[in-house]
């Protein structure tokens, strides 16, 4: 599998080509040394096969068909011999007719049914001819019989016979001896060198050169050439497939990675958003309320969602160079600020107008019953805290003290931001009542200015929602984390 993974990721390219070369040249030569295509049956039957011999020996090419044993030898001591064993026929003689070539047969007389021929030299090559060519052949018996002797893999068993002569050091006469074979071992005394032509001998012949013909050598250069065309052919479709393999992957890590960046950026966005949930929630508590029929109505939240935005969310996308992901998270993140702001839905949302009253907030109660609600939320956790309401108050709208802690209060109910005045108020408001702490408390916002000089004076700026909290932190010393 690691094989085929190089294969596919390109990294094995160099090894590949190779292969496929060896595939292509390797089919090739076993295409022309093999066999013939003219003589091997689509079935892939064979009738004629070599014999296993000792080493030093040729091999027999030989048949067993329609009653009758074939073999064919050739040796230093004879060309081409033809021995046939009659099995099933009682015949006198008889020729074998192969092509447009006959072999007369001699009967053996000290051997009853078997039949022999030698092939003369000047006949050896137009019998291996026809032998190799033909796709079939008759017997023609003394008793009037033709049996029908098929010729399925002559050539197959032909190269064999060549191959195996000229890879174990045989020696053969003339023409079939090789140059390099002759001289390494010089015919014996006793064999008798069958006569030849000069032609004959002057030319070293073997199987295969007496086998191929124009038209025969002319077929097994097509098919060479079919199948060498077609496996160039698989190569490049394998390289395509190859490039088109790779070409997705690295797509889908490319898309991979995007959807990784656009998850991160969402991510950042959702932990912000979480951050800071209790600003989110007191601005949506502070922004909504109901019609008459009782449908919650928040297009005086919806202004605050844009502030968010571009004071928090952007800047953290632009840090994190994912500022390219803002369009396709966008909806997905109001979506979550508006959850995260909505969470805890209050049990009474008021209408507007509403009738005034200190209990219950509205940004339409008027000023009066808003200094009185904050002094109620400090009492609601164990203050002794009233509203001041009368003029003259030195700038103190609520006093409330517990356990040696004393607050005052600067209680704005705006539509706008709270600026330096109601910081000044609450400022003067802490030294005139020797107050431990103050604050400015509003249900709207503050000015920069504003901001600036309640850090300078150590005032703390709130929202009502947030007076409670306040609270708890000042009888634990710890009120100043509200900072401005």
């Amino acid at each position: 599998m690691d094989y085929i993974h190089g294969l596919m990721e390109g990294k094995m390219r160099p090894k590949l080509i190779l292969i496929s070369s060896f595939i292509i040249f390797s089919n090739v030569s076993y295409i022309k040394c093999g066999y013939s295509a003219s003589t091997l049956p689509a079935s892939g039957q064979v009738d004629w096969q070599i014999t296993d011999t000792a080493i030093g020996e040729a091999p027999i090419i030989y048949s067993d068909q329609s009653g009758l044993k074939f073999g064919i030898s050739a040796s230093r001591s004879h060309l081409v011999h033809i021995d046939v064993t009659d099995n099933a026929h009682k015949i006198s003689s008889g020729s074998w007719k192969i092509g447009d070539y006959t072999l007369p047969l001699v009967p053996d007389p000290d051997e009853a049914g078997h039949f022999g021929a030698d092939v003369p030299a000047a006949e050896t090559k137009a019998f291996v001819h026809n032998f190799t060519a033909a796709a079939s052949s008759t017997i023609q018996l003394s008793d009037g019989t033709t049996p029908h002797i098929s010729l399925a893999g002559s050539s197959v068993a032909i190269d064999a016979f060549n191959k195996y002569v000229d890879t174990h050091g045989v020696l053969l006469p003339l023409p079939f001896a090789q140059p390099h074979i002759s001289t390494t071992e010089p015919p014996t005394e006793d064999v008798a060198a069958p006569m030849t032509s000069p032609a004959s001998a002057a030319s070293p012949l073997s199987f295969n050169s007496m086998q191929k013909d124009d038209n025969h050598s002319g077929l097994s250069s097509f098919w060479r050439v079919v199948i060498a065309v077609a496996l160039a052919f698989a190569g490049v479709k394998i390289f395509q497939e190859i490039s088109r393999h790779k070409r997705k992957r690295q797509e889908r890590e490319a898309i991979d990675a995007d959807n990784a960046r656009t998850a991160h950026g969402l991510q950042l966005c959702i932990r912000e958003i979480k951050a800071k949930e209790k600003i989110l929630a007191m601005k949506w508590r502070q922004n909504i309320y109901q019609d008459d029929y009782g449908t919650i109505i928040t297009k005086k939240w919806e202004p605050e969602i844009p502030i968010f935005l571009n004071s928090r969310i952007v800047p953290i996308l632009q840090q994190n160079n994912l500022l390219d992901k803002w369009e396709i998270i966008r909806a997905e993140v109001i979506a979550e600020i508006n959850r995260t702001a909505s969470k805890e839905i209050p049990d009474f949302i008021p209408t507007e107008p509403v009738t005034s009253g200190p209990e219950i907030f509205s940004p339409t109660m008027n000023p009066y019953d808003y200094e009185e609600h904050c002094a109620i939320l400090l009492r609601q956790i164990g203050w002794n805290a009233r509203a001041t309401v009368a003029s003259g108050d030195q700038g103190a709208d609520v006093i409330a003290d517990k356990d040696g802690k004393k607050i005052v209060l600067q209680c704005k109910l705006y539509s706008n931001p709270v600026g330096n005045d109601a910081v000044q108020q609450a400022f003067s408001a802490m030294g005139y009542y020797d107050c431990t702490h103050s604050a400015v408390v509003s249900n709207a916002g503050f000015t920069t200015s504003a901001r600036q000089l309640a850090s300078k004076n150590g005032v703390t700026l709130l929202n009502h929602a947030q007076l409670q909290d306040y609270a708890r932190d000042v009888e634990i010393e710890d009120g100043d984390r509200y900072g401005t």
